[in-house]
């Protein structure tokens, strides 16, 4: 999958969810973009759906953080 291309019918921050879902313990929000002024003062998040990952989150950031400082392994090169 790729963020570029024809016939593509994701945005770029798409892609990017399951890192958010992460980050926010589990809870996945609509993708939102408020550009008025009044939208951007009375903005609220909406929930999609939560997942229950906290036990996990431990082990999922001990991953990503070696995929950040080590690279992938071998076998995905």
């Amino acid at each position: 999958m790729c963020s570029f291309g024809e016939g593509v019918s994701v945005t770029p921050l798409q892609p990017w969810c399951p890192g958010f879902r992460h980050s926010n313990g589990g809870t996945l929000y609509y993708l939102q973009h408020p550009t008025a002024p009044e939208e951007i003062a009375n903005f609220q998040p909406v929930v999609k759906r939560r997942l229950d990952i906290a036990p996990l989150i431990p082990e999922i950031s001990d991953g990503m953080e070696g995929a950040v400082h080590f690279g992938p392994p071998a076998a995905c090169e």
